[in-house]
């Protein structure tokens, strides 16, 4: 079972190389391998120099923080933040376009780590639902962060994309808050269905130029 959550993101990486032109697949090599890279020095971090362990707490309130800003604000922001300011001779365009295989990259080595250091036996929610979510995520932000350039002159759909790419970091942190203080089930499955559904609609051929 636990393969689901070891292979998911690296097979979607692959799909995403292999989706990309023969002639442009070299240029987002040096992108997936900083982020594989990233995230196997901040695991040996965690593993090496960190003692904290997350206990959840009682309070929806307290795990939606702890899970929005320490599971996918931060990491994505530093990672993500810090190869963008790195790769300053590529345009705005280009970066936006490193969202995905940067991000997915740190967390295909991340992410199996914050799953399987929950205790075991592992629901089924952390082993299929939550890894299913991040990618969702991350599908949702690349597409959506591409179509930025095209809207900044439109004050309405700039604030639509920027609302939607809110929703798609909310979702996860919140849908897991809810499941881990044992609410009833279609208060979490209700959110987390839209979201995962909704990045599989964004990758249907029609849809999927900016993934």
């Amino acid at each position: 079972m636990n393969t689901f959550v070891l292979s998911l993101l690296p097979l979607s990486l692959i799909v995403y190389y292999l989706r990309k032109d023969a002639d442009n697949r070299a240029y987002f090599l040096p992108v997936i391998f900083t982020g594989l890279f990233s995230g196997a020095l901040f695991l040996a971090y965690k593993l090496l120099f960190s003692t904290f362990y997350h206990i959840p707490q009682a309070s929806i309130g307290a795990n939606f923080v702890y899970y929005l800003f320490m599971q996918e604000l931060i990491p994505v922001a530093v990672v993500y933040g810090l190869f963008f300011l790195f790769a300053r001779k590529d345009t705005i365009e280009d970066r936006f376009s490193f969202f995905f295989p940067a991000v997915v990259s740190f967390f295909s080595v991340y992410l199996p780590y914050i799953i399987l250091e929950t205790e075991k036996p592992y629901p089924a929610f952390i082993l299929f639902t939550k890894p299913a979510m991040f990618l969702a995520m991350f599908i949702i932000l690349q597409v959506w962060l591409s179509k930025i350039p095209e809207t900044k002159s439109n004050v309405k759909e700039l604030c639509i994309n920027i609302a939607i790419m809110v929703a798609a970091f909310i979702i996860p942190a919140l849908t897991e808050s809810l499941w881990v203080v044992n609410v009833f089930p279609l208060l979490w499955i209700i959110p987390a269905a839209i979201e995962i559904l909704f990045a599989v609609y964004l990758i249907f051929p029609e849809n999927s130029s900016s993934i």
